[in-house]
Order: structure tokens, then sequence, then C-alpha cells
């Protein structure tokens, strides 16, 4: 596991116009003078030197600020050291108070979904580089940037789900691209090729729409102490777990384009401009996420088959949140849900960087096997397909071939995606465990996503019993 221990942490704010005497005598690397600031050789001197203090006749006001700045952080210090000592002669009985919770955004967990080792680096402060990323490398003026075509997808298609019954999204898309033309410095209108991103309106106008025509539009839903630069539109409690540790955690988040009726939340929108548009995609982990919070929130009401319209510029797949039961195997309860999401938690704080990324749980298939019950049914018993994903049976019933089959598909993908940049110059971390871990993680979404429930009947309990 990756430790932050291994980078350093700056005590100081840097100062650009930070200068003073380095004494060159007690220096212990020579380049002290051309990488550090002052305020750094005077607290890394006083911590190694004895006794040791800077010539207060050759500094300036400055540096004399600077000295004082030094000597406030090493009494924080040793405060902290002397806190510590107290803490563990004090009583462990004490209540839990509300420092001691574990705050945890849902956009962390849904990163953690996507690939955990991806998830921990970007803790660890190492930001990788996407396609959309790439608008500060210089193009022909005749080129529309690609984090711009995304910027017009989206507010274009955010501007007709304000009036999805009279709305032309071809028409708005024009006026988003002229809006961005006025701002540009181009000495020609830029090729953009807007007639790609307005090809799902077609299925906007007859799926979409249709969805939403007696559905009230709420909009921003915040959850505790997320941040947000929008005013919600509805603000309720961060949902609070204790794990089996004892150690307690609230979750925050944001859910935008949200639908309700009748007080229940129905439906939610999310747009991307991303070409990866199929079912089985990265951007269903936040709503998923949201979703199983809601069914253990007694705050959000939320209706049993919950919708997540995927909106793409060539596409329009929409996805039924619900709780399923399959063959001694279902996610349903208040209690399993809850189950889940503490088991998720306690996987993401213990900070294993495996690299699983869940692109790849789709393409992890076997042979079927028609005698051998499915305990999630991914296939109904008239499909003429041969293959099926492994999460289909249970793990006692696949056979070494099975298994050996999917850790070498596993395998071979180990590797990150040609545009992750920076990424590609960190070694993957594979699982020593990927079918159990995919199955621990991902499993409900997954079956919520392909299963075929319906032949095996639905109950209709709601998933808060």
């Amino acid at each position: 596991a990756m430790e932050f221990d291994h980078f350093p942490i700056v005590q100081l704010p840097l100062d650009a116009s930070e200068s003073g005497h380095f004494d060159s005598s007690q220096l212990e690397f020579q380049d002290w003078g051309v990488n550090y600031a002052y305020t750094d050789y005077l607290l890394w001197a006083s911590r190694h030197v004895p006794n040791w203090q800077p010539e207060t006749t050759r500094l300036s006001h400055a540096q004399l600020r600077a000295w004082q700045q030094v000597l406030s952080v090493k009494l924080q210090e040793q405060q902290s050291t002397d806190d510590s000592l107290s803490d563990e002669k004090s009583d462990s009985s004490l209540p839990i108070s509300s420092s001691d919770v574990k705050q945890l955004d849902v956009n962390q967990l849904a990163d953690y979904l996507a690939n955990p080792q991806a998830a921990v680096l970007k803790q660890l402060g190492v930001n990788n580089k996407h396609p959309e990323d790439r608008s500060l490398v210089e193009q022909e003026p005749h080129q529309l940037q690609p984090l711009l075509k995304h910027k017009i997808f989206t507010d274009s298609i955010k501007q007709w789900l304000e009036q999805p019954q009279t709305a032309d999204l071809a028409e708005i898309i024009k006026r988003q691209h002229q809006q961005h033309l006025t701002l540009s410095q181009a000495p020609l209108a830029l090729f953009s090729g807007l007639d790609e991103l307005s090809k799902v309106e077609n299925a906007l106008n007859k799926q979409l729409k249709t969805e939403l025509a007696d559905k009230q539009l709420l909009g921003l839903m915040k959850m505790g102490q997320a941040s947000s630069q929008l005013s919600p539109d509805l603000v309720v409690d961060g949902m609070q777990l204790t794990l089996e540790s004892g150690q307690q955690v609230q979750f925050n988040g944001l859910a935008e384009h949200l639908y309700q009726q009748g007080g229940y939340l129905t439906d939610q929108v999310i747009i991307s401009s991303s070409k990866q548009d199929g079912r089985w995609n990265k951007k269903l982990l936040k709503p998923f996420i949201n979703w199983c919070l809601w069914q253990i929130s007694d705050q959000v009401k939320v209706a049993e088959v919950f919708k997540v319209h995927l909106v793409f510029p060539e596409k329009l797949q929409v996805i039924e949140f619900k709780p399923w039961y399959g063959t001694d195997e279902s996610f349903a309860t208040r209690s399993t849900i809850e189950n889940y999401l503490k088991q998720l938690v306690t996987h993401f704080l213990q900070n294993p960087a495996s690299f699983l990324p869940s692109d790849l749980l789709n393409q992890l298939k076997i042979d079927k096997k028609p005698d051998t019950p499915q305990k999630v049914p991914l296939l109904k018993s008239s499909s003429k397909s041969t293959g099926i994903n492994y999460l289909a049976y249970d793990q006692s019933d696949l056979t070494a071939v099975d298994i050996e089959s999917v850790v070498n598909k596993y395998q071979k993908v180990l590797k990150w995606p040609s545009y992750e940049e920076i990424l590609k110059l960190i070694d993957t971390q594979p699982s020593h465990h990927p079918l159990i871990e995919y199955r621990q993680h991902l499993l409900p979404l997954f079956a919520m996503v392909f299963g075929e429930f319906g032949e095996f009947g639905e109950s209709g309990q709601g998933g808060k019993s």
C-alpha cells in the first residue's frame, strides 16, 4: 500500500520574494541557496544544529519575521508532541467527538471503484492528464479544442433540460458555439464539427422528453459538507456509518440534474462528451454510490425504480437502479446495502492500491455452464450466447480453467491507457485476488446494469425494508 509518509510535507508557505543570508559553512548540501527558501534553511538548521539561532544583527526585518515563523512552527510541533503524550495517558472510553468522524466524499469512493490504484495516486497528489485536459497545447486556429467541445455539449444539454418539451438541441449548440466564437482571438471561425454533438437529439426527443414530461426538476442536492460553487436546491444531512473497527465515517456529496415525482426521486441525467458510451460505464459509479446512501437515509425518498439517463453525443443510455433478487444472492434490503458500503469504505481506508479498472470487468467472461444455476442471472435461459461474465456464478462453481481464463484476461491489460501521460510513468500494481475484489466492489451495480431478473420474479419490496 502507498503511504503519505513517502511524500514531503510543506510546513511553511512559499514566498517568491523571500531571500536571506545562507551560512555556507553550515550547509549540509551546497544547493540550499538555490533550491530552498530562507525559512526552509532556518527550520532545518534549528532542528539539526543544537542550540542554533541566526545572527540577528545580520538579518533584515523581513528575515527576522521569517525566523519568528520558524519559532512558531517549532512551538506547534512541541505542543503536538505534548498533546500526543497526553492522549496516550487519557481514558480510551471517552465519547467520540465530531473531529473523530472521518469525512468521505462520494467522488472519492467513485474514483476508488473506477480503479483503486488511480484513486490512491490521486489522493497522493498525482494528477493524471486526460485528453480533454490538453487544451493548453497550441493548436491550429481552425481546430476546436476537445475541452471546449466538451463544454459546448455539456452546457447545451443543461440548457435543453430546462425546457425539454420545446427546446431544439441543434439550435442551442449553435448558439453556444457562437458565444465562444465572440471570445475567441482566432482570425477565422473555428471548424467545429458540431453535427456530431447533436446526433443524440432524436433519442432525447423520443425517449427523454417523454420520460421527464410528468416529472419535476429538482436540480442539485447537497449531502453533508460537500463543497459546491452553486447553491443547492436541496440540502440533507451527511450519512454516518460506524465500521466494524469502531471508526465513524460521514458521507458527503453532490448529485446534479435530479428529478422527482410525488416527493420521490425518480430520475437523474448524467452528461458526458466521451466516445465510450456503452451501458457499462464509469459514469454510473457516482450515481450508484449516491443511490446506495439514499436507500439508507431517513431524509431522502427514492422511487423503487430510479432511472439514470446517460447522455452522450451519439447515444442515450438508460439504466435502472433498483433492488434486485437472484438465486441465493440479492441487493435489496437496507442492511445488505449498508453492509456493502461498510465493506467498501473499509477497503478504501486501508488504501490497497490494486490496479482494478472497472472498465475491464465487462470483458471477464467464461464459457456458459448450462447445468450450473446462475446466482446472479446475467443471461436468459433462451439466450444463444456461449459466453457469460464470471460474476453470474458463485465463486465455488468456477473451475480452475475458468479462473485461469479470467486471470489471463486481467493480466493482459495490466497497463495504463495510452492517454494517461503521467500515470504511465508508474508501474501498475496487480491485484492478487482480482476475481474476489471485482465481485466485492462491483457486483451490485453490474447486476443492475445487466441482470435478467424478470425471469426469476421480482419482489415488490423497496430497498429500505
